[in-house]
């Protein structure tokens, strides 16, 4: 008997598009991490958010927004360096911001706190 692969979660890139009809239209919390390419702090935080989108990809979507193709996006939000996190409810609105790198339990953690879905169910 053939099963399937159990689901791999990652954190995808997503446009600004695509980002604003998600927090229009999600079921679930938002993570989106915004990144760019020459930032040497995002280079080390990239892995984290894998393996958090691993762990929590259930309760939370966790995507990447880059800094660099979505400027415009940066201004309407607010976010005046990188790498920025920001924790949106299931309905769009934002809950908590983090500026500055973290490892990937401190993000854990971070969710946990700013969340009102608990990240292990």
């Amino acid at each position: 008997m053939l099963t399937s692969p159990p689901l791999k979660y990652e954190a995808t890139e997503v446009s600004s598009t695509e980002l604003n009809t998600m927090l229009r239209e999600n079921e679930t919390a938002i993570l989106v991490y915004v990144w760019a390419p020459w930032c040497p702090p995002c280079k080390s935080m990239t892995p984290a958010l894998d393996d958090v989108a691993a762990e929590i990809g259930q309760n939370v979507r966790v995507v990447k927004l880059n800094a660099v193709s979505e400027s415009q996006t940066l201004t309407a939000l607010g976010i005046a360096s990188v790498p920025t996190l920001l924790l949106f409810s299931a309905e769009g609105r934002e809950l908590a911001r983090f500026l500055g790198a973290l490892n990937s339990s401190a993000i854990l953690d971070w969710i946990s706190k700013n969340n009102t879905l608990s990240c292990n169910d």
